[in-house]
Parts: structure tokens; sequence; C-alpha cells
């Protein structure tokens, strides 16, 4: 399968943050962002309030949603891509990307919060709780609905101010249902104490192959990605059964 320029762009990006993450210090390194809550208590939480502390916890949050987000912005920002003229894609996909990073980092403070908690309430039990709750979400009606908004697209405009909107608001609905449907996998990924980079990679593989999956109806089922796994019939296996 051949990649277009953008979808190519968007996994070297992710791959280029991981990179990056890696090998500069706290606190771009994510793996040390998590390792780092993994260890802090719910008394703690009024030192993370000092400045210097936000900023790393801020910069490790953005520094995950560049490695793990970009594979799950393929098909909005190719739809972006196309119906916006040459001279301005540029600016359309910056702006539709902003608003999509504003919705998760908005929400950065309420995912670390919450993990900060499961690690001190569960201790080594708080990554089995919450990849649990993980899989529960997902097999859930209302994940599946949210999933399902995912792939609506939506107009963007050739020109003015109306296309500018246009891309601002296509970024923040996409953000919103993404974040909707990602959330409880992000917080599990900031359980994890050690080895939180493959962890994270593994995660990015399971929400890309759950975005990758097809609209159903809204319905307890098993989750999008355990669908991949399991072996498909032969064509004419298949074709007898009709």
């Amino acid at each position: 399968m051949r990649l277009s320029p953008l979808s190519a762009m968007l996994f070297a990006s992710a791959i280029a943050a991981v990179g990056v993450s890696v090998a500069f210090p706290f606190p771009l390194q994510f793996s040390s962002l998590c390792g780092d809550l993994s260890r802090v208590a719910l008394k703690d939480f009024p030192a993370l309030l000092d400045p210097e502390t936000i900023i790393a916890l801020f910069s490790g949050w953005l520094a995950m949603l560049a490695a793990m987000m970009p594979p799950l912005l393929l098909q909005p920002l190719n739809v972006v891509w196309r119906l916006s003229p040459r001279t301005r894609r540029a600016r359309a996909v910056a702006l539709f990307c902003t608003s999509y990073l504003t919705i998760w980092a908005a929400l950065g403070p309420l995912l670390i919060s919450a993990a900060i908690s499961m690690r001190s309430l569960l201790g080594l039990a708080a990554l089995p709780a919450a990849m649990a709750a993980s899989m529960v979400w997902s097999a859930s009606p209302l994940c599946q609905a949210m999933r399902n908004r995912c792939h609506r697209t939506r107009h963007v405009g050739a020109v003015g101010i109306a296309a500018d909107c246009d891309c601002l608001i296509f970024g923040l609905t996409y953000g919103l249902t993404c974040a909707g449907v990602c959330w409880p996998w992000m917080v599990a990924v900031m359980t994890v104490g050690k080895g939180h980079t493959m962890a994270m990679a593994a995660t990015a593989v399971i929400l890309f192959a759950d975005r990758s999956a097809f609209p159903a109806c809204s319905r307890w089922q098993a989750p999008p990605f355990l669908r991949f796994l399991r072996p498909q019939p032969r064509a004419q296996t298949a074709l007898g059964r009709l």
C-alpha cells in the first residue's frame, strides 16, 4: 500500500516525537513523566502546583500526544487536505491541528489527576484496573457511537474566514469525539511505572486499529481492535456459507 505524502508525514512525525522524547531529558521525556507519576501520592498533589512541575507535566503530556495521535488524524486531515486549495493547505491543516490539540490540552490535567489517583489508591493494581476499564469502555454502546462520529467528515470551505472557521470547528468536533473514545487508554498508559515507551507504542497501535475499524451498530460488542486478531475465514468458506 502506497502512503500519500500527508499520511507519510503523520507517521514520520509520530516516530520523530518518540525519538525526541527518548533522546532528550525530562520534561520532554514522557517515560520519565509517567515513571514519576507512578510514585506520586494524593498527599503530594499540592507539590505538583508549582510552575516548574506544571510546565514539566504539560510538556510531557504534549510529547505523548505528538507521539500517539498523528496516526489517528489520517482520515480528517486527508479531508482537510483534499478540500483546501493548494495555496492554503498548510494553513488549513495547522488550524485543524490547533483546535484538535486544544481539546487534548484541556483534558490533560484531568487525565493526569486520574492516573495519579489510581496509582495512589490501587498501587500495582492500577494498571490492570485501568486496562479493564478501557476494555469495557471500548466495548460499550456509547463508545461505539463516538467511534462512529469519528468517521464523519465535515465540509471545509475554500477561501476566507469561513474556511478558517470550518477547519477550527472540524478540529474541535473531531477532538471531542476522539477524546471520548481514547481517554481511558491514555489514563492506562500513565499508570505504567516502567517500560512506558513500549506501553505507549502498544496503546497507539490499539487506538489506530480501533479507529481503522468500520462504523458499526451502537451496542455491546468486542472492542474493534480485537477483531483484527481473529483469523479471517477463507474466501471459499465464506462464500459457501451464503
